[in-house]
């Protein structure tokens, strides 16, 4: 991801309260179809280009009689609104991992739309699969201290940007796969591999991003907008206990006790 996850992630961990994370010994998953409220151990932020974190509820829409998440921000960055949004359940840590989510629901995003895997927020860690709608690229990334390093991209695959897609990231022990499928699922268009032998990432929560495609808005002129389905997210092995120290993921209660009551 880009600076301003990593932002959102560094005030996400210095501004909010500390929760107690869950770690289910066998069979640890979630998952979101947006019909029904979300746990307490969710939470979604957004920032400015002031660096300025704001907590805020992201809208629940329907299309078709399905329901569906989106992230946005009416005004643009440069204009006061969200250069970046989050969303992440802290209930669960996983090690290796699979996560997924259909993204681009109404195919009106032209944001860097991503899935996180083994995120950090106290330290800003993550490995992250991206679709940059604005510029038909497909990133495959880690995300360290705040600093990214794009591991694998590639350009021009998908045959259009305004469907939706399918991305799943899996991560056992240090390798990283990233697949990319058209919305069913059934069909996968491609997929990016990296080996991570520079101090892998260890184990973390899971989330969504939107993140302004700073490539085709360096001047932050566009709306953060973007939408999701079906996040899914599942351990391949069981995590280790002795890594949560450092994990106990951040969230606002009163923000989680406002976005229960809203949903």
């Amino acid at each position: 991801m880009k600076a301003f996850l990593c932002q959102v992630l560094l005030a996400c961990g210095s501004a909010f309260s500390l929760l107690s994370a869950t770690v289910h010994t066998a069979n640890a998953a979630f998952f979101f179809d947006f019909d029904t409220p979300f746990p307490n151990s969710v939470i979604s932020a957004g920032i400015n280009s002031n660096g300025e974190v704001v907590p805020f509820l992201p809208s629940i829409e329907t299309l078709d009689n399905n329901s569906f998440l989106r992230l946005s921000s009416e005004l643009a960055a440069s204009e006061g609104g969200f250069a970046t949004s989050l969303f992440a359940n802290t209930a669960y840590i996983f090690e290796d991992v699979q996560v997924s989510a259909v993204v681009n629901l109404t195919g009106d995003s032209n944001d860097e739309v991503a899935v996180l895997a083994r995120g950090d927020l106290s330290t800003l860690n993550s490995y992250n699969a991206a679709i940059d709608f604005a510029l038909n690229r497909l990133i495959l990334s880690k995300t360290v201290g705040g600093e990214v390093t794009v591991l694998a991209d590639a350009l021009n695959i998908l045959p259009a940007l305004d469907q939706p897609y399918l991305i799943e990231l899996e991560v056992i022990g240090n390798q990283l796969t990233s697949r990319f499928f058209d919305a069913t699922g059934d069909v996968e268009l491609f997929s990016l591999s990296a080996v991570d032998t520079d101090n892998p990432l260890v184990a973390g929560i899971s989330g969504l991003a939107a993140d302004i495609s700073q490539l085709t808005f360096p001047d932050f002129s566009d709306p953060n907008n973007s939408t999701f389905d079906n996040f899914d997210s599942r351990s391949i092995s069981v995590p280790e206990p002795n890594h949560l120290s450092s994990l106990l993921a951040v969230a606002s209660i009163a923000m989680i006790t406002t976005f229960k009551q809203k949903f």
